[in-house]
């Protein structure tokens, strides 16, 4: 790993995003995966131990959802950046928050993240 390359930690209750968010990531020699996790609790706990240079989180989680968990983050790793996403349309408006960038996919529910747009999110939080 080179030094300018930045730590991720994904977080997302689906194993299959999760995978394929690292097979993309993992592509790109900027971005270097520390880990995963599938729910808000898991999320703060890893953060805490890896402290990771971003947090990909999703915002539909069960439990503790991602605009909480952001919330929790952002107090305890305020350096940490925060990337919010999700397959869904329906969080318009939330990026008022300020709790860090916000990567909203275009489609249909259910689709994919759009890759390249991810990327270009994240290169503009570095």
């Amino acid at each position: 790993m080179n030094l300018s390359t930045s730590t991720i930690l994904i977080v997302d209750d689906s194993d299959d995003v999760r995978t394929i968010v690292r097979i993309f990531l993992e592509r790109d020699a900027a971005f270097s995966v520390c880990g995963e996790a599938a729910s808000g609790p898991e999320a703060i706990a890893k953060a805490q131990e890896l402290k990771p240079d971003f947090v990909l989180l999703d915002l539909r989680l069960p439990g503790m959802n991602g605009i909480e968990t952001a919330t929790a983050l952002k107090a305890i790793l305020p350096q940490t950046k925060l990337v919010l996403f999700s397959a869904y349309a329906d969080f318009a408006g939330q990026s008022k928050l300020g709790l860090g960038r916000w990567s909203r996919p275009r489609g249909t529910q259910g689709q994919p993240h759009r890759h390249g747009r991810l990327l270009k999110t994240l290169a503009k939080s570095a």
